[in-house]
């Protein structure tokens, strides 16, 4: 599911603790995840099968990480996208600029990958 959204499956196992995933049966058909860093934490990895999609579960994954970030004492939620700005701006993500995201996110190896060098940055206060 992610290598078919072109997102990056590197150090999942990670962050295995702050993932979730959807499923039809046995099926893979929806997943995202929180690498927490410090009083920040990077959203990643969120996708839904394109089949499920307007079907309310990528909002119901998003919800629940966020729910998670709060609990876990977590200050904000980092994210880099090039394709759900409007998603995000739903939930109340604003866009930042790179340079205002803290070092700990800013140094994640999500910064040194090529695809996301051109995603835009957001940030949701928690």
């Amino acid at each position: 599911l992610l290598q078919e959204a072109a997102l990056p499956s590197r150090y999942i196992k990670e962050h295995l603790d702050h993932f979730l995933v959807l499923r039809a049966g046995s099926v893979v058909r929806g997943c995202g995840g929180l690498e927490i860093y410090a009083d920040s934490c990077l959203l990643r990895s969120l996708v839904v099968d394109p089949l499920y999609r307007r079907s309310g579960w990528g909002a119901a994954l998003l919800r629940e990480l966020i729910a998670s970030a709060r609990r876990l004492g977590v200050g904000e939620i980092i994210a880099l996208t090039s394709t759900a700005v409007p998603f995000l701006q739903d939930f109340s993500f604003v866009e930042i600029e790179r340079a205002s995201i803290c070092d700990a996110v800013g140094n994640s190896w999500q910064f040194e990958e090529a695809s996301c060098a051109c995603a835009t940055s957001m940030r949701l206060a928690l």
